[in-house]
């Protein structure tokens, strides 16, 4: 099961200044640090201009699996944690700017939706007030159960302007790729982009899709 945690890194939030950046965290001990994309959104503006993050409690959504996330998915409250200052890019978003692109097709699996929760809720799609036309998640889980974030998914529409479609693999009998596949709403590609973050094998097929398409790689971003 994937649980959310919250973390207060001091003075390290200063470099978090864009989506789909991630931290490297461990219980205070021996363990191997593990690598987190950072779930909460940066509350300083993105891009060459952004200011310090001003905020030093950052979310992470950990999926309890091996030594290191079982250990912090279950640490009490004030628990000692090491992290590392903040790593990564982050999504270049930069690169689809709305006039250009007014369709963003995004796409995650499972624990991938942490940085994309991120960049949803800076506001760096623009996609409120109708900048973009089109932006729309494709959110892949086993079954609702394993959903993160279902509280938000109406905020993220309502508020942000991201159409979401759920992808259930165990109820749908399909994957992400499979749903993006069978839709057949966009009929000219040349001003879609896309973002990508989960399983290899879904971020291959849709990129393969994508391209097929016409869209270009540089237009289709990962935060790695």
């Amino acid at each position: 099961m994937l649980q959310r945690i919250k973390i207060d890194i001091g003075t390290l939030a200063s470099g978090y200044i864009k989506p789909g950046q991630f931290i490297q965290a461990k219980l205070t001990g021996d363990a191997k640090p593990g690598f987190f994309a950072l779930a909460s959104p940066p509350s300083s503006s993105s891009g060459e201009n952004a200011s310090p993050n001003t905020s030093s409690v950052v979310e992470l959504l950990i999926k309890a699996q091996g030594e290191t996330a079982e250990a912090l998915s279950n640490a009490a409250v004030g628990s000692p944690i090491q992290v590392s200052p903040v790593m990564g890019e982050g999504f270049p978003i930069e690169r689809i700017p709305p006039q250009s692109f007014p369709t963003v097709l995004i796409f995650a699996t499972g624990s991938g939706i942490s940085p994309i929760k991120a960049l949803i809720e800076s506001g760096a799609l623009e996609a409120a007030g109708k900048k973009r036309k089109d932006v729309r998640l494709y959110f892949g889980a086993n079954d609702p159960s394993f959903m993160a974030y279902k509280d938000l998914l109406n905020t993220w529409e309502s508020k942000y302007g991201v159409a979401v479609i759920p992808v259930y693999s165990d109820v749908d009998k399909k994957y992400v790729q499979d749903a993006f596949a069978e839709d057949t709403r966009i009929t000219e590609w040349s001003g879609v982009a896309a973002v990508l973050c989960g399983q290899k094998e879904m971020c291959t097929a849709v990129t393969d899709l994508l391209t097929s398409k016409g869209v270009d790689k540089q237009h289709i971003l990962t935060n790695f």
